[in-house]
């Protein structure tokens, strides 16, 4: 389930990142929270069981993850009424979105890895998804948050 689950989210990710139309990102946003809820609920089920040779779901990563999901739901809503209220360039919405759902799959799976490279490289990916969302707006103020 995590490798369909990271092809599924990065699939959202990228076409989040090349669609331009609301309506549509709007429903991948919501596919990409149906799927994260399917695997959190996956993964608690099948505690402790190896997958992909780098992935285990012990308790404290069950536990972070169940977290991540139910903290990801205000979030992606606060997002939708933070990017609604601005007259935002469709550009700007498809980054902010994109880079939103490869931080909620990046920490998931760093959450899930037993790694430490595949740990390393999932952490990486939050950071950089990070910096894309404190500079989505490319202003003078942006860079304050950097």
């Amino acid at each position: 389930m995590t490798g369909i689950y990271l092809a599924g989210a990065f699939f959202i990710g990228g076409e989040l990142f090349f669609n331009r139309n609301r309506a549509i990102n709007y429903l991948l946003v919501i596919a990409f929270l149906a799927l994260q809820i399917g695997f959190t609920i996956f993964e608690y089920q099948h505690r402790n069981t190896i997958e992909l040779g780098y992935f285990n779901a012990d308790a404290l990563g069950i536990l972070m993850l169940i977290t991540l999901t139910i903290i990801s739901m205000p979030v992606m809503y606060h997002s939708y009424v933070y990017l609604s209220d601005k007259n935002d360039n469709p550009r700007h919405r498809a980054f902010y979105y994109a880079a939103m759902v490869m931080l909620l799959t990046a920490l998931s799976a760093a959450y899930l890895a037993n790694h430490i490279a595949v740990t390393w490289i999932f952490v990486e990916l939050t950071t950089l998804s990070a910096s894309v969302l404190i500079y989505h707006r490319r202003n003078p103020n942006s860079l304050g948050g950097t």
